[in-house]
């Protein structure tokens, strides 16, 4: 399905959506699967922050101090699903160069065994996006405190000079670093590295090809917004008729009733699931992009097309 040779751009974006195509049941599972502990955990820490608050509300300081403690676990779930995600696309990836299926159980099964490295790989990667947001957010906030002070001028413009001019030097720096570092998933998964060693190896495989690294990658990213984009409209068309049950009822017909509740029902059930799709693709695309990139750049300077036939059971590819 996948040529064992170093692969265009063509290829690698055809490679990313035949990938998909295939494999859709499986990393679907491990999404929704992911994300639905995610959010159950999420539901549970919210529901014991609202029985903490106290009732009679005398002490607002516990209050404060139970959502902070309790939004740990539930930060934690979040990065155990996106680390799920992300270590499960490695997986199909390299079952998809070997032109093997593959099966719920066995993917969830090699992502989990490869959790906790990968995990590091996503606090590191939220690390290098968050000093520029905090630059920017630093910046936002002086400007609104500026309106409600304007006496205090001077401070202010200092502030937002350094806010503004730290965030234009560390944007370039957080893309370069994010470049690097791209391949450090797939590396941690398929060759059962530890994070440190993982970004190592990332790095050594993106030195010398940054430019294209950037340029593909970028290019994965663009073309899943578009596809998320498209379909999030498509299923937008119909949220028009998930409110007719309100009018057919509240003009006390009672013939169109039960057509109106059937309608209204079919929306809402098309809406959401254009919405998982398109958060799905959003998520999936990049990475399967990134993981087929990191294949490439092996196939370029390894010379690992003879191996991979090998292990498929089939002749080298030529070229």
């Amino acid at each position: 399905m996948i040529p064992l040779r170093p692969l265009s751009l063509g290829e690698i974006l055809g490679a990313t959506f035949t990938t998909l195509g295939r494999y859709w049941k499986p990393l679907l599972g491990v999404l929704l699967a992911a994300y639905g502990l995610a959010g159950a955990v999420i539901l549970a820490m919210a529901g014991v922050a609202y029985l903490a608050f106290p009732e009679s509300r005398d002490f607002p300081e516990s209050a404060v101090v139970a959502l902070v403690v309790l939004a740990v676990p539930a930060a934690l779930a979040v990065l155990a699903a996106t680390a799920m995600v992300q270590a499960a696309c490695p997986v199909i990836v390299q079952q998809a160069v070997l032109g093997r299926a593959t099966t719920f159980r066995e993917i969830w099964w090699r992502a989990a065994t490869r959790l906790r490295s990968v995990a590091g790989i996503v606090v590191v990667e939220g690390l290098i996006a968050l000093i520029p947001t905090a630059l920017f957010l630093l910046g936002f906030v002086v400007l609104l405190m500026s309106l409600v002070a304007p006496e205090d001028g001077p401070n202010v413009a200092l502030s937002l000079t350094v806010s503004f001019v730290g965030t234009l030097l560390s944007v370039p720096l957080g893309i370069w670093l994010w470049v690097r570092f791209s391949l450090a998933s797939a590396a941690a998964v398929i060759e059962f590295r530890a994070p440190v060693d993982a970004l190592r190896r990332s790095t050594e495989l993106v030195s010398g090809a940054w430019w294209r690294i950037c340029g593909i990658s970028a290019l994965g990213f663009l073309i899943a917004g578009a596809a998320s984009t498209m379909i999030e409209q498509a299923g937008s068309l119909l949220s028009p008729f998930a409110g007719m049950y309100d009018d057919w009822s509240s003009s006390g017909s009672d013939v169109g009733d039960a057509p109106s509740v059937v309608l209204g029902v079919l929306a809402v059930a098309i809406t959401l699931i254009a919405l998982l799709a398109a958060r799905a693709i959003a998520t999936v695309v990049p990475e399967i992009t990134l993981n087929l990139l990191y294949v490439d750049q092996r196939l370029r300077r390894e010379n690992l097309g003879p191996l991979l036939a090998e292990a498929a059971g089939a002749a080298p590819a030529a070229g």
